[in-house]
């Protein structure tokens, strides 16, 4: 009866383009809390690999040139890259219809799994028994426990960056006020 596309959209992919090749479709967007995909970033240590590849390709020649390849500007370089993703989900936001896009929140999905998973099943229009691996790619206990407010437990070197540059604790500001208005939205 229908595909699940599980991929991120693109930030450099056209939405009406994107809408008009997946015709019918519905997305699923689901957004982190900021701090916690920056701490992410920190505790898998792809904070200087963000590319995850073994070796020195173009865009990471690119990145360091723009960027430099000291921890506070590769902070910089993901502060500025959540950014333009955040600003694409708005865009989303704007051009797909209302009831072809449900966007949820990955901590609401973690703590309260049961009701966000009925949640999605009502917006893709299946029911639980058309689910098959449960738990298998996600485990909310695991969520929760791993990834959740993991942001106050950020190792110090990087608190300190992050406190004391006043362009990246104002963007680590507007981030965190982008997604608590985003989270209002959703909740309400």
């Amino acid at each position: 009866e229908f595909v699940a596309f599980d991929q991120p959209i693109l930030p450099w992919s056209d939405i009406n383009l994107w809408m008009s090749v997946f015709n019918p479709f519905k997305v699923l967007c689901v957004i982190r809390e900021p701090g916690d995909q920056i701490a992410e970033f920190v505790k898998r240590g792809i904070l200087y690999n963000p590319f995850r590849s073994p070796f020195l390709n173009y865009a990471q020649v690119n990145v360091l040139s723009i960027y430099g390849n000291s921890h506070k500007s590769m902070l910089k370089f993901h502060i500025d890259a959540l950014q333009g993703r955040l600003a694409r989900i708005d865009e989303m936001i704007d051009t797909i219809p209302q009831e072809r896009l449900l966007v949820v929140d990955f901590e609401g999905l973690a703590m309260k799994y049961e009701y966000y998973k009925s949640k999605i099943e009502n917006f893709l229009g299946i029911c639980s028994d058309s689910h098959q691996s449960k738990k298998k790619y996600y485990d909310p206990v695991v969520a929760s426990e791993n990834s959740v407010d993991i942001y106050k437990n950020i190792p110090e070197r990087t608190r300190k960056i992050l406190e004391e540059d006043d362009d990246l604790k104002k963007s680590i500001q507007q981030l965190r006020k982008w997604y608590g208005n985003r989270i209002k939205d959703i909740r309400d």
